[in-house]
């Protein structure tokens, strides 16, 4: 395991992904303004961080500080390579990427499209699969529109477009993201059953606070917290992950508790339920989250900024911390244990 020697930025980002419980990759901003990589793993249903490493490649663009950040995983059939991308922002405001493959990074191409960002957008980032299991990444991002306009940008066999119409519903300016496939209980009414041309949901906060989903610029869900005392604080950390059937969103209230819904395939949503963390985030954290299963359990890691508290017990740092929640997959989807949270660099 390593030792806490990275310094990550104060505040910042976070994005990450899981592939398998031996793959979890989480990606930040150092106070040099670098990105690092964070390899981690579930056993015991414990999160463990494995090693971490800078990202780095000739002629790849300084990330602007407190740029936020996203990451997906990409296969291409066609050439049967595997890519992990990170999305970030440079001082210009011009979303850029960069891509690890065959143990290299490299820099990607999707600053051709020249999606400007606010300077207060957040990035998510999702992978989806087809019927013929070619590959797709969509990355969602804010513009400086009046109406806080979100749009999205897509990898399809190689290469990036412009997506669909913006989202203004409107949004909450510097809203988080986060992004899910297309399962039952979130479709849109204009859902296309083609895989080629089925969206992602992606999940937001609305201008007046609350939880909303999108399909496509057309179709909105308003998902109803009933309970004041659980309602979404202002610039909510927020994360969403789904199986195919439920789909768990986790969000920070008010008293900066991190909460969790979940939306069944009917499209019932439960109320929210506290996550029984240790310690609450620090006020304003960026909050990640990354499923994965075994044979046996369910999974999701919680990411989220902590005071990193030296032996003497005095904060000396912002840090990273990690909580798995498990299930078994025969149990209720709503009953999570959580493990202790854990230091991702410690």
């Amino acid at each position: 395991m390593p030792t806490p020697d990275v310094v990550f930025l104060p505040r910042t980002a976070i994005a990450t992904f899981a592939l398998s419980t031996s793959e979890i990759y989480t990606y930040a901003q150092t106070s040099n303004n670098h990105l690092v990589q964070v390899s981690g793993s579930i056993s015991h249903a414990k999160y463990s961080s494995d090693d971490y490493s800078n990202i780095h490649t000739k002629g790849m663009t300084t990330p602007k500080r407190f740029t936020p950040l996203a990451a997906a995983f990409y296969h291409d059939k066609a050439s049967n390579v595997d890519r992990r991308y990170v999305f970030y922002i440079d001082e210009n405001n011009l979303l850029r990427d960069v891509y690890f493959e065959s143990d290299k990074w490299y820099v990607g191409e999707l600053s051709d499209q020249n999606c400007i960002c606010a300077p207060y957008s957040k990035l998510a980032a999702i992978r989806l699969v087809n019927d013929g299991q070619y590959g797709f990444i969509t990355v969602y991002y804010q513009t400086t529109g009046e109406n806080g306009d979100i749009k999205e940008v897509s990898l399809n066999n190689g290469d990036w477009s412009l997506g669909q119409p913006d989202l203004n519903d409107p949004p909450l300016y510097g809203t988080s993201l986060s992004a899910v496939t297309a399962e039952p209980g979130i479709l849109s009414k204009s859902t296309s059953t083609d895989t080629d041309k089925r969206l992602p949901v992606m999940f937001f906060q609305y201008d007046i606070l609350g939880l909303g989903s999108s399909q496509d610029g057309k179709d909105y869900a308003r998902w109803p917290i009933d309970d004041n005392s659980k309602s979404m604080s202002s610039h909510a950390g927020l994360a969403a992950v789904d199986d195919g059937t439920n789909l768990w969103a986790f969000y920070t209230s008010d008293d900066n508790q991190v909460q969790r819904i979940r939306i069944d395939k009917d499209g019932k949503m439960t109320q929210p339920t506290a996550v029984a963390l240790d310690m609450k985030p620090m006020p304003a954290s960026p909050l990640e989250a990354a499923f994965v299963t075994d044979t046996n359990d369910d999974y999701i890691v919680l990411f989220y900024l902590l005071h990193y508290a030296a032996r003497d017990g005095k904060p000396t740092r912002t840090d990273i911390y990690a909580t798995a929640l498990s299930k078994k997959l025969t149990a209720d989807a709503d009953t999570w244990s959580a493990s202790n949270q854990v230091l991702l660099t410690g």
